[in-house]
């Protein structure tokens, strides 16, 4: 459904290639190490805002002109991202592994009684 949009609003097949193109660059560390899109809850507009909040758009993406169209894919694109499930499963595992980890730092070992009125 995107190709075809893109193509009804003029954008030429060279500046959507460009699009994906800037897309796929600026999520390919995701897939490296997904901590972002967690904590962007795994929804595509959070983590556009997270990440541009702190940076400009790929210049390719300005020189063109194409701002707000990047800002309306991108967002688009990370959310299928995050929908495939062998990655998010696996994203799923690492984060569990971490979270898991966190609470033996957090909470010394206790006896069971002593755990439940601590809160750990």
């Amino acid at each position: 459904p995107l190709v075809p949009f893109l193509a009804q609003e003029g954008i030429s097949e060279n500046q959507q290639r460009l699009l994906f193109d800037a897309c796929k660059i600026e999520l390919q560390p995701f897939t490296e190490d997904p901590a972002p899109l967690f904590a962007g809850s795994l929804d595509g507009q959070k983590i556009f805002d997270d990440l541009y909040t702190k940076k400009d758009l790929p210049a390719t993406v300005r020189d063109e002109g194409l701002d707000s169209l990047y800002s309306m894919l991108f967002p688009r694109i990370a959310t299928l991202l995050c929908r495939i499930p062998a990655a998010v499963k696996d994203w799923e595992n690492n984060a569990w592994s971490e979270n898991y980890r966190r609470l033996d730092v957090t909470c010394p070992p206790e006896p069971v009684s002593q755990v439940e009125s601590s809160g750990c």
